[in-house]
């Protein structure tokens, strides 16, 4: 058991090459460095990397990082559940978990924690880091779905992965929820982020309109090295989110976004039908955010973002979300058939069936 820290950043790592861990680690340590007020701790998990490159990659950290935790579990447990046995390391008062093949900006330690309580989920805008791009991601108008929305199945949380990282956990709200779903292996953090919002006692959710993480997506990552975990995995999150809300979820439709937008997964409940979120418009096989919807946030980022003194954007959890058991019947409650094919032909290319 480690030290009570004020905060523990925890690196799940499998396989990951040795220059993509120093370079994360780098950023890490820079991070903990220019946060000298706080007292920080890095935890990395080894999930059951080839035992060769475990070898190598931690003799190599532990000269260059003296001050690291590293552990390692004999049993591949998946992001989530390598993220669980750090936070169960860890003492600490707030939780931040990132990628071992990512980045974390100087002042994302400093900047997060400036916001933090007990009560409260603090995250940051991220970029997305490409071969030949680079993409940084709106989730203002997110928050703003989310903070105005009062029917539950409109959640963004139920569709869409849009917090991510960087995000500053309270242990405590961690601990209350279980952690990350144990053997899932894709979704984890809309799985997370949602029995954080549905089941915990989060007050308020802040949004820092930052860029603080780099996202350097692979092609031979962990996510994507079996689609058919992947999958599954997508398919799991649902369920478990779906059983906090009284819902039976069977599978679901993966949609491309038109935008700098993340992708928007929709859950098939059982007996064929599918929710659209009322703030997504679907056309040919992928979506962007209703017309209207995005002229009510530009007004509202023109009247109040530009007076803001502390520079994030506050969501207070609603007590008639806390309160709900399942979602009202609506013009978003729609059959298979009326959904266009490309939702399906999306899925199946990442190895799915139809339903």
């Amino acid at each position: 058991m480690s030290k009570n820290s004020d905060l523990a950043i925890i690196i799940p790592i499998r396989n990951t090459p040795i220059y993509l861990i120093n370079r994360c680690l780098e950023s890490v340590f820079s991070a903990v460095k220019y946060a000298r007020k706080y007292d920080v701790e890095v935890i990395a998990i080894d999930d059951c990397s080839d035992k060769r490159h475990y070898e190598r990659y931690s003799s190599y950290i532990k000269n260059t990082f003296p001050d690291l935790i590293i552990r390692r579990s004999e049993i591949w447990m998946g992001i989530g559940g390598a993220r669980n046995i750090g936070a169960n390391l860890s003492n600490a008062k707030y939780l931040l978990f990132i990628d071992s093949d990512d980045i974390l900006r100087k002042n994302a330690i400093t900047t997060l924690m400036e916001h933090s309580s007990e009560k409260k989920v603090v995250f940051a805008n991220h970029i997305r880091v490409g071969n030949n791009s680079t993409v940084r991601f709106n989730k203002k108008i997110f928050l703003e779905i989310l903070k105005e929305s009062y029917k539950i199945i409109d959640s963004p949380f139920l569709y869409t992965n849009f917090i991510c990282m960087p995000a500053i956990i309270p242990k405590s709200l961690f601990t209350q929820i279980g952690g990350y779903p144990k053997q899932i292996y894709s979704g984890e953090h809309v799985a997370l982020y949602g029995k954080l919002y549905f089941e915990s006692d989060l007050k308020e959710i802040i949004y820092i309109d930052k860029v603080l993480y780099e996202y350097h997506p692979r092609e031979n990552g962990n996510c994507f090295s079996n689609l058919k975990q992947h999958v599954a995995g997508k398919c799991d999150q649902f369920k478990i989110l779906a059983r906090t809300l009284g819902l039976n979820v069977v599978d679901y439709i993966s949609l491309v976004s038109k935008h700098n937008l993340p992708s928007l997964y929709i859950p098939i409940f059982s007996g064929g039908e599918c929710y659209i979120p009322s703030w997504a418009k679907i056309e040919n096989g992928s979506w962007t955010v209703k017309k209207e919807l995005i002229g009510y946030y530009n007004r509202r980022q023109a009247t109040s973002y530009n007076r803001r003194v502390s520079g994030s954007l506050h969501c207070v959890r609603s007590t008639q979300i806390c309160s709900a058991t399942a979602p009202q019947t609506s013009d978003t409650r729609r059959p298979l058939s009326e959904i266009r094919l490309g939702g399906f032909e999306n899925k199946n290319r990442e190895g799915g069936k139809k339903p």
